[in-house]
């Protein structure tokens, strides 16, 4: 049928003309690209404290480790936060399900320093770091936009911050 021999035509000609034009991201992809951003943000603050980390004493780290934010160093609490920013990404992606204590245990040892670990060690893992990072942003494709840099300076002392106290009220003195 000529009719229907012209539609292909014009189909084969519609496939060819979008074959050099770009595709709209997918689900997939933009999801990746959160959890390669995430990543990202991770490893600046991570490659920051990853000396001090190795080195701190191993019962101090567990012990602020198991503490209340407001009993960390501020160190610790950026370290923190950087690891849950980073094991989150990685766990959703290759689980989507809810992340055990052990197996965030788990990955804390794989991708993150630990008191103790040697230069070698600590190279060996911010390569882990990345592979999974560059594997994650490929993964998006044209979905990864690079995080906005904020400023976060991390700083570089293992005391506690004092707790924060509230000034007193004297239930004696009247308000006015």
């Amino acid at each position: 049928d000529p009719e229907i021999a012209e539609l292909r035509k014009d189909l084969l000609r519609i496939q060819v003309d979008r074959a050099g034009q770009d595709k709209e991201p997918n689900q997939g992809q933009y999801t990746a690209a959160g959890y390669a951003g995430r990543m990202e943000q991770a490893e600046a603050t991570v490659s920051q404290v990853d000396t001090d980390i190795a080195g701190m004493n191993w019962a101090s780290f567990e012990a602020q480790l198991r503490l209340p934010s407001a009993g960390q160093s501020a160190q610790m609490q950026s370290y923190m936060q950087a690891s849950r920013n980073f094991i989150n990404a990685v766990l959703r992606r290759e689980s989507g399900a809810v992340i055990s204590p052990s197996e965030f245990a788990e990955a804390r040892q794989q991708y993150l320093p630990q008191p103790g670990d040697t230069d070698d060690t600590l190279a060996q893992k911010a390569a882990n770091r990345a592979y999974v990072y560059t594997t994650m942003k490929r993964a998006a494709g044209k979905a990864y936009e690079p995080p906005v840099a904020l400023p976060s300076p991390v700083p570089s002392h293992e005391t506690p911050p004092p707790p924060r106290q509230r000034p007193r009220q004297n239930p004696f003195r009247s308000r006015q």
